[in-house]
């Protein structure tokens, strides 16, 4: 390609050179100033003008490719951009949602898309190359906050080619049709399973709650405690505040015997429970009172015994709870079953 000056300095060129009248040495420096003076003026605009020209370029360019991503064939919710290094090491991590049914050529053509689109944006910015980029897509935000549910990933490291990943088993559930199974839709089916599992942890944080440690701590109905040492249980078959007028005679609970509080009074200025007993080695239950200052050196601390007591009493209360999902929903223990494993199959946010 032949480079040329603009015809502005072409001519103005061509008039410079063509005189024939004759001039004095003063007049011909006085011109020649002038003349360059008016060469330089011209250079001048001919190199603004091609820097606007380039700069509306570059603009059009820019302008090409935001509408080129807006017309991707997947749309998609930025959730948040982490971006972290100097200038040189820079590297920037995104987490998008995308918000129709997808295939991988539409979300491969998205990702590559967006990360063309985040390194000239990054790097205009910092003025200095981009290392690394990673984007993580999701389905909806409870995947996202499972963070393992990601449907496509890009990785791109310099100017290498950018990686893209699948996870396969969340392309299968976005290309599989909602199916009933237990008169229930799959939407209702995923409903059960988020219950299920907080039932499950609602059983397990209550089972804690009835098993305190520290004594003084032993003030609620329902809760239990496990005596580490021998205790006086006076028997009392009726709930009243004048115990001892009711008092029919006394036992000394062993240790590792459970007692279920059902409620506490207070008699001559301190507490007294009055508890079902548990015996630990089979003996029929006993029911009266204890004294407050008995429990209180018998600090527990958590061991084998404590957590196994505590597991059996989550085990009764999640049995109790799933009842009352059967119910809601109209389905059995095995449907229960059946939905358990199918959202551990197919990964379903919790």
């Amino acid at each position: 390609m032949t480079n040329r000056l603009p015809p502005a300095i072409m001519q103005y060129l061509k008039c410079s050179v063509i005189t024939t009248q004759p001039v004095s040495k003063n007049t011909y420096t006085m011109k020649a100033i002038i003349r360059y003076s008016g060469l330089l003026l011209i250079l001048w605009a001919s190199v603004w003008n091609l820097h606007a020209q380039t700069e509306s370029s570059v603009s059009f360019s820019s302008f090409q490719h935001n509408q080129a991503l807006n017309r991707s064939p997947t749309s998609y919710q930025m959730v948040d951009e982490t971006l972290e290094g100097e200038p040189g090491q820079t590297k920037i991590a995104l987490r998008i949602i995308v918000s129709e049914k997808h295939s991988k050529e539409s979300l491969t053509l998205l990702l590559q898309q967006l990360s063309t689109s985040i390194r000239a944006r990054i790097e205009f910015q910092t003025g200095a190359p981009l290392q690394n980029i990673v984007i993580w897509a999701y389905i909806s935000k409870t995947h996202v906050h499972s963070q393992a549910l990601w449907l496509a990933n890009l990785e791109q490291v310099g100017n290498s080619k950018a990686v893209i990943r699948f996870n396969e088993l969340q392309l299968q559930e976005l290309r599989s049709l909602p199916e009933q199974r237990f008169g229930l839709s799959e939407e209702q089916r995923k409903q059960v399973w988020q219950e299920l599992n907080t039932l499950q942890a609602t059983a397990k944080k209550e089972a804690t709650a009835r098993y305190p440690l520290d004594p003084s701590n032993f003030k609620h109905a329902e809760q239990r405690f496990q005596l580490s040492k021998r205790t006086t249980l006076i028997l009392a078959e009726a709930e009243t505040p004048d115990l001892l007028a009711d008092m029919t005679g006394a036992v000394s609970l062993i240790p590792q015997t459970v007692i279920t509080l059902r409620h506490s009074t207070h008699l001559k200025g301190r507490p007294w429970h009055y508890v079902e007993a548990s015996s630990p080695i089979g003996e029929p239950s006993e029911i009266g009172w204890i004294d407050s200052l008995a429990l209180a050196s018998q600090m527990r601390f958590p061991d084998e015994a404590y957590y196994k007591n505590i597991q059996t009493l989550a085990d009764e209360l999640d049995f109790e709870y799933k009842f009352g999902l059967l119910e809601k929903y109209q389905i059995s223990f095995r449907h229960l079953d059946h939905i358990l494993i199918e959202g551990v199959f197919k990964k379903w946010p919790l």
